[in-house]
């Protein structure tokens, strides 16, 4: 079974990625013409990087990668980096919107040190590893 992989950006050539081996086989002119191209949809586009707020920030426990936390890829899963930042705010803190800004990859057995920022409405949990950051999670509250 194939499945299409995003083209790096300015890339002339698509690829597909093979779901088992990860072998990148070429997209036929045919394929890549039936692909339809939608307008962007309305919505807060905002910088790739997410600006963690000035002052240093409220450090928490360190949180201990288990092995629930990894993907197979080996490193922790997307989700669970949004999880452990989540299960730190408030209990009434209500999320309108997040995003995530991925860095280093944490392991089994890492100790992430999370830093929480607090900035109007939003909190930025920064996930450090080893002093530095391994991933940045921006929530926005309403």
């Amino acid at each position: 079974m194939m499945e299409m992989a995003a083209a790096p950006e300015g890339s002339l050539k698509s690829r597909f990625a093979h779901r088992f081996i990860g072998a990148l086989d070429p997209v036929d002119a045919e394929t890549i013409a039936s692909v339809a191209i939608k307008d962007r949809r309305e919505m807060d586009y905002r910088d790739r990087r997410i600006a963690v707020p000035a002052g240093d920030g409220n450090e928490c426990a360190p949180v201990r990668i288990q092995r629930s936390d990894i993907d197979y890829n080996g490193h922790v899963n997307n989700a669970n980096y949004v999880r452990i930042a989540q299960d730190l705010l408030p209990d009434d803190f209500r999320v309108r919107a997040l995003r995530v800004e991925y860095r280093v990859p944490a392991k089994l057995g890492d100790e992430l040190v999370p830093t929480i920022h607090a900035a109007g409405t939003e909190r930025v949990v920064v996930l450090s590893l080893a002093g530095r950051t391994s991933a940045i999670v921006e929530f926005s509250g309403e």
